[in-house]
């Protein structure tokens, strides 16, 4: 009897200090994780000027965007930022509000900056931070697929072939032009529409690239149908209260 009772007690420490262990090691974990995606995201970027370019470190940090080159220094906070796109082709585009040259008839001035990687995780942390000001063009194949289309991405000088397709969560085009790829959440889509069973037209928060234009829409030619059934689901999605 005086056995079991030592066995028992010897049992019960030790479970509880499988728990202590088991605790503390999910906390660090937690706390490791936490620190990860808080931490800034830098990168060597060349930034682009009307004539030439100048190289230096982008950094995307827990309050600001800045650029630090060897003649001269930029910060953007972010509700200082109008739109900024991260395009598959590692360039960067930051719209703020501040006034252009009267070369560019007053548009708003824009900032063109070239990375290479690494900007997939700074895309999750920026969502936060932007949302629908942030235009991603980092497509990843989305979970859930609903519908897939080899499509013709149309544009007003010809266009350039891809997929594009609906998951649970989100839509993506990925093009063989890498600057024109996107991945929209379905709050970053305003409408869908089509005129026919093989075009479709997504209308998205993305600004058009001319000054106090109207948001971006994206016209694609299917190169296989779509049916009523397949749009209306693909509808209720992105109009879904």
């Amino acid at each position: 009897m005086k056995d079991r009772i030592r066995f028992t007690t010897k049992t019960q420490r030790t479970q509880r200090t499988t728990k202590v262990f088991l605790v503390f090691l999910v906390s660090w974990c937690l706390c490791g994780s936490s620190s990860l995606l808080a931490a800034p995201f830098s990168f060597a970027a060349r930034h682009d000027h009307l004539k030439g370019a100048c190289t230096g470190k982008l950094t995307i940090g827990e309050n600001d965007i800045s650029f630090d080159g060897p003649k001269h220094h930029f910060r953007w906070p972010y509700l200082e930022v109008q739109q900024l796109r991260l395009l598959n082709s590692g360039r960067i585009d930051l719209l703020s509000y501040e006034n252009g040259s009267k070369l560019k008839l007053g548009a708003d001035r824009a900032f063109h900056f070239r990375a290479d990687g690494g900007l997939q995780d700074a895309a999750g942390f920026l969502a936060a931070k932007l949302d629908r000001r942030l235009v991603v063009g980092l497509p990843e194949k989305p979970a859930g697929i609903l519908a897939e289309f080899p499509v013709k991405h149309l544009r007003s000088l010809g266009g350039d072939n891809g997929t594009l397709v609906f998951g649970e969560e989100t839509v993506t085009f990925t093009s063989q032009d890498k600057a024109e790829s996107r991945a929209w959440r379905y709050q970053d889509v305003e409408s869908i529409a089509t005129s026919g069973r093989d075009q479709l037209s997504i209308t998205t928060y993305e600004r058009q690239r001319f000054h106090y234009a109207t948001r971006r829409v994206f016209n694609f030619q299917l190169k296989q149908p779509i049916s009523e059934d397949t749009f209306n689901v693909l509808w209720r999605k992105v109009n879904k209260p």
